[in-house]
């Protein structure tokens, strides 16, 4: 787990919620992948191919908490699924995205804007 998650225990505790490993293995997957935008579907099946033996309805109950705890950010695309995106406390930030027509691609302003930047 990345070295920002180390206040996830106070946070949950300041919630009154407990540090469980199934909390702590969603989290992983969204931090490990912070520049994509996963449905919980998507989520839970990168947890099956880890064998973390978390089902489908813990991932839906512990993305809004994530949310609410400002560790995850919940995307709107008009895709007919909503999207959670990893954030932190500190960097928590709302933007917007381009989604290609084609393929599917969904790419962060942010990061245009950024590659702009360089350039």
């Amino acid at each position: 787990m990345p070295n920002d998650q180390w206040n996830l225990k106070e946070l949950l505790k300041d919630s009154n919620c407990r540090l469980t490993g199934q909390r702590q293995e969603i989290l992983r997957i969204l931090a490990e992948n912070r520049n994509r935008h996963f449905s919980a579907k998507e989520i839970y099946d990168l947890l099956k191919e880890r064998d973390a033996g978390i089902g489908l309805s813990t991932v839906y109950r512990t993305l809004p908490l994530l949310e609410e705890l400002k560790l995850a950010y919940r995307i709107h695309l008009n895709d007919g699924h909503m999207r959670y995106q990893y954030s932190t406390p500190e960097e928590r930030y709302g933007h917007h995205h381009l989604i290609c027509k084609n393929c599917g691609a969904i790419l962060d302003m942010i990061e245009i804007d950024t590659r702009m930047k360089l350039i």
